[in-house]
């Protein structure tokens, strides 16, 4: 028993390329021996003679006419390189369908050479009866229409041609004598059934080819056939005629030179008689049943397009004169990244998207000299040195190492876009370009939804010798009020405010990119630093530019690292945004009471982050109920007819929660309790505004969310004054990573 296959490729839409067809399908049945792939070039379609390619062509499994033997369940797969590229025209739409083939598994043994096996039909087809329509002697007063049968002069005849009778006349249209040529002779290894039958189709074969010491021998197998059973014996048809009904039949032997079965002419249907003795005896109306050993799918659609020409390029700087507001943006804060598209047929760019992955690779230097084994980046590719060399880079000192291999050198994925539906191929990433490189991949999807993949290496950034930290007079940093000095690791300092303030001063106009690391509890440091924001000019002073820089997002009982990127930004630089040096501000402790919820109004998103500016921030210190936070997984239970249960899981991952507190606050410096009707109303004004909120736990919690269902309030009226107890519920909304908080 064959069944509809499922799993199959290439089908709904699917591209493929004009050089190389790989197509598969899971095997659903008992048995399966052979397959046949039919092609159709849905361009030709109605008028094949058009093009100058085929109009259909076939692919065969296995090739070289030996069966296989495949059981349910199992993937079946070919790779047909050669036919295909000369029948497939890029550009083009195709539909293709599968006739799979069952045989007798006689001799067949996995990885044999030997072919036997003996058409197996079992599935049943069609049924009806034979002579079913006018059967006797020919009568020239009578109508005939195509496939009544009649006997003359002692054969049997089936009518091709409508004969009319009219009243009026004596004889029918045929005259008084019979006319042969509306007649089709009936021979002992033929009967007749139906006329206009669209499905009955003639027996496949399979041929090829061998040649042997300059000698070609051709070779035919059977591969598939229907069957027609009548008084319980089943006869091959090897034709039929839609006009008269005629069915042909022919005799299946073993040809032992091909070890295969094929078919064989016979005068006599008797002959090829399967019970011994037995007669395959036809009489009129007798019933009959139709079987077959294969199976015909639908028809799958699919593409032939020319795979898309897609590059793209990251730029660590630029000219200022000429940049961009998006190159700008992008080199604020890191690298710009830029790409191109284009496609043979013309096919337009759907969607593409970015992915930035770690590579612990040095960018290539001229002042280094480098060993065998060494790796360096050089020109967007990252290379390994084969031969000791320094100075300008030689390509014959260096191999290339594939893309495929990049994941060996770090390939942790530390920042992504979504899949952006537009032309422009250009995005930007903060970068840290002092602790790490980094590999760009830049996947594109045409309209057919097909897909390419370019990549850019990014080496670690050496800090310019003539910019670094005493040459651009970096002052000692101020944090909350305390002086620091920078890149000094015995620096310790507590900050008990929930936000952290960063002030400095250089010699000239320079950008800074602000990255922050945590420092856990056991002394290490995280390995990626995570970009917060860029500090903004404060003021100018004898000569010299004061920047600041405020944190909202750190969290509470956390050791955060500041890192400050410092990036050319002055008048007229031709390497505008290229990275001077980095500036580090150590062990910043933070420890503070209570919870916070600051307010926040989304504005522009660049550089693949969400900017949120920061509004009004409130503190809850008495009475707080923080109630179940809840890592939300969305995962489902599927119970079938198997032993154990299944379960699906998608991706999210939000938390949602509770608030429950006071919402007295305490004045200073006379410890004044102050809860009254002024605060309540400037509260629900304040959660009930339509917009996220940055949300922070007294734990260390940091979350961006939304304020879900309807806040509330309770007033306890044993106090005076008459406490209020707020109460709100929250689910997360933003990764907060991908926040820029100012």
């Amino acid at each position: 028993m064959l069944q509809t296959p499922i799993n199959v490729t290439p089908s709904n839409g699917q591209v493929i390329s004009p050089t190389s067809l790989t197509q598969s399908f899971t095997f659903q049945g008992d048995l399966l021996t052979f397959e046949q792939s039919e092609y159709v070039d849905m361009e030709f379609y109605g008028n094949p003679s058009s093009g100058t390619n085929q109009y259909v062509a076939w692919g065969n499994f296995p090739e070289g006419g030996h069966l296989s033997v495949i059981h349910n369940g199992q993937r079946v797969g070919s790779i047909d390189n050669g036919w295909w590229r000369n029948f497939a025209v890029a550009g083009h739409n195709y539909k293709k369908r599968l006739r799979l083939f069952q045989h007798y598994p006689e001799g067949m043994r996995s990885g044999s050479t030997n072919i036997a096996g003996r058409p197996m039909p079992d599935m049943y087809y069609a049924r009806g009866k034979v002579y079913q329509k006018n059967y006797g002697a020919y009568n020239n007063k009578s109508a005939y229409e195509r496939g009544d049968v009649c006997t003359n002069s002692g054969y049997t005849y089936a009518c091709n041609t409508v004969i009319e009778k009219y009243e009026d006349e004596e004889y029918n249209t045929d005259g008084s004598s019979f006319n042969a040529s509306h007649w089709t002779r009936v021979y002992n290894y033929q009967t007749v059934i139906e006329p206009d039958l669209e499905n009955i189709k003639a027996p496949f074969y399979y041929e090829w080819d061998t040649t042997s010491e300059g000698t070609t021998t051709h070779h035919k197998i059977l591969l598939g056939a229907i069957y027609m059973e009548i008084l319980y014996e089943r006869h091959m048809i090897s034709a039929y005629d839609k006009t008269t009904g005629i069915v042909s039949f022919q005799k299946v032997t073993f040809n032992p030179n091909t070890q295969g079965y094929t078919a064989q002419e016979v005068t006599n249907i008797q002959d090829d008689s399967l019970g011994s003795g037995s007669k395959f005896a036809i009489t009129a109306h007798n019933p009959y049943k139709m079987f077959v050993n294969y199976l015909e799918t639908g028809w799958y659609d699919f593409k032939c397009r020319t795979k898309p020409t897609v590059t793209t390029t990251v730029e660590l700087s630029v000219d200022k004169s000429t940049a961009t507001t998006k190159e700008k943006q992008a080199l604020e804060v890191g690298i710009d990244c830029e790409g191109t598209y284009s496609q043979a047929e013309a096919i337009g760019l759907k969607w593409y998207q970015y992915k930035m992955y770690t590579l612990n690779v040095d960018a290539y230097s001229t002042t280094i000299n480098y060993t065998v084994g060494n790796k360096a980046v050089y020109n967007g590719k990252l290379y390994v040195c084969t031969g000791n060399t320094s100075g300008v880079f030689t390509p014959s000192k260096w191999s290339e190492v594939n893309t495929t291999s990049y994941d060996d050198y770090g390939g942790e994925l530390v920042d992504e876009t979504e899949r952006i539906y537009s032309y422009d191929l250009q995005t930007g990433f903060p970068v840290h370009p002092f602790t790490f490189g980094h590999y760009i991949e830049l996947t594109v999807a045409t309209q057919d939804d097909d897909t390419q993949t370019a990549y850019y290496a990014v080496g670690r950034a050496e800090e310019d010798p003539e910019h670094g930290y005493d040459d651009i007079e970096f002052t000692p940093v101020n944090i909350n009020g305390k002086t620091y000095t920078a890149n000094d690791q015995s620096n310790n300092v507590t900050i008990t405010d929930s936000t952290i303030t960063l002030t400095w001063e250089v010699n000239a106009m320079y950008s800074f990119a602000i990255f922050r690391r945590e420092i856990y509890s056991d002394g290490s440091v995280a390995q990626y630093a995570h970009y917060i924001g860029n500090a903004k000019q404060n003021y100018i002073h004898t000569g010299m530019y004061g920047f600041k820089f405020t944190d909202y997002s750190a969290g509470n009982n956390r050791t955060y690292q500041y890192e400050i990127v410092v990036k050319d930004d002055r008048t007229g630089s031709t390497t505008y945004g290229a990275p001077c040096c980095a500036v580090y501000i150590y062990n910043v402790h933070t420890k503070w009471d209570g919870w916070r919820i600051i307010g926040l109004t989304p504005k522009e998103d660049k550089v693949n982050r969400n900017y949120m500016q920061v509004g009004d921030e409130w503190k809850f210190i008495s009475d707080i109920d923080s109630g179940d936070i809840t890592r939300n997984i969305t995962s489902a239970l599927h119970v079938g007819t198997s032993a154990y249960a299944k379960t699906t899981r998608n991706n999210t991952k939000y938390e949602s929660g509770s608030f429950t507190a006071n919402l007295l606050t305490v004045n200073c410096p006379d410890n004044r309790v102050v809860d009254d009707i002024e605060r309540v109303d400037a509260w629900m004004k304040f959660i009930c505004g339509d917009n996220p909120f940055l949300l922070k736990s007294d734990k260390g919690d940091v979350w961006v969310v939304s304020i879900v269902n309807s806040p509330s309030r309770q007033y306890d009226e044993t106090f005076d004054p008459i406490f209020t107890k707020v109460r709100y519920e929250w689910a997360e909304s933003k990764n907060k990573d991908r926040c820029v908080f100012y």
